[in-house]
């Protein structure tokens, strides 16, 4: 499941908007992301929320919040 770095500002309710113009084309184009799609997005420092996708334009992605955790402070992530 693809994960993006959202704005805390971004977030109201239980709604999220992707307004960051390369991750909308990212999962518009790149990715083919169609209404009804999940993702993961995370705020830093602070939650991980699993969403679904309710509308995609070219100025945002709307999602609805499926479900909020805690962000792990350390990510399992490796780069090389």
């Amino acid at each position: 499941m693809p994960q993006f770095i959202i704005n805390s500002e971004n977030i109201e309710n239980s709604e999220i908007t992707i307004t960051n113009k390369d991750d909308i084309k990212h999962l518009a184009t790149v990715l083919r992301c169609n209404k009804g799609n999940k993702l993961t997005l995370v705020e830093l420092d602070n939650y991980v929320y699993k969403v679904e996708i309710l509308e995609i334009n070219k100025h945002s992605i709307k999602t609805k919040v499926l479900d909020k955790q805690i962000a792990d402070k350390k990510l399992n992530i490796k780069i090389t």
